[in-house]
């Protein structure tokens, strides 16, 4: 800050830092109250009169002088592979669903009726569509990835365009998994809402992947900002 301002870079951006310190210096508060993935306890943090060394500090700008140890393709990635790994949970999530589906159908029969749910064309319908769904999310996160590890093994820094990939197929492969899910969940009936069963647990957990900032529907805008050659105000495409 400068004067009460946050300082600017040369862009006219703000500049911050990342900063690391001891966990016993600061508290933690009890604030990761969720409808689903709990278990990540990505609860509030408190620091007050921390000081923290210059040495323990890193501004968060494109890497243009990276030091000796920091010259494998990993870091000339920079930040995408953190981006892209909020994918990976979701079509998990996704594939446990659609097995379960399957083994639940085996066996189930609705109350009422005497069709079981896997002789059902609607449920063979939805169950098609979902692996539909995990396939193509799964391969378009895959192809990103592999053409940006490519590019940083011949040993040059991803383009923007690499970038806008990789940040749709995230994007995409979590909105893909939670359809699939919501497929899922909608075939398996009442057995979908009881908590014995993890379809409910499947369908909480996906759906609060969904509204992660680095991934969320959200960034559709602004890759489609940077595709008609507007200004994005997605700042990580800088890094």
């Amino acid at each position: 800050m400068d004067h009460g301002q946050p300082r600017v870079g040369e862009l006219g951006e703000p500049i911050q830092i990342v900063v690391a310190y001891p966990a016993k210096e600061a508290d933690i508060l009890d604030t990761w109250h969720t409808v689903g993935m709990r278990g990540t306890g990505s609860h509030d943090v408190v620091a007050k009169d921390v000081f923290i060394p210059e040495r323990r500090t890193a501004l968060l700008a494109p890497l243009t002088r990276p030091g000796q140890a920091f010259q494998g393709p990993l870091y000339r990635l920079t930040i995408w592979p953190s981006i892209a790994t909020l994918a990976p949970p979701a079509l998990g999530m996704a594939r446990a669903a659609i097995d379960a589906l399957l083994d639940l159908a085996k066996t189930k029969t609705p109350n009422y009726t005497r069709t079981s749910l896997r002789e059902r064309p609607t449920v063979q319908a939805q169950v098609a569509r979902a692996e539909a769904l995990l396939g193509a999310g799964r391969a378009y996160l895959h192809e990103s990835l592999r053409e940006g590890w490519e590019t940083a093994v011949q040993g040059q820094m991803l383009s923007l365009e690499q970038k806008m990939k990789i940040q749709l197929a995230t994007t995409y492969a979590i909105r893909a998994a939670a359809d699939a899910v919501d497929l899922v969940h909608e075939a398996a009936g009442t057995t979908a809402i009881r908590n014995e069963h993890r379809f409910q647990q499947h369908f909480r957990d996906v759906h609060v992947i969904t509204q992660h900032a680095f991934a969320s529907t959200s960034r559709y805008e602004s890759v489609g900002k940077l595709l008609f050659g507007l200004e994005t105000d997605w700042t990580f495409f800088a890094l």
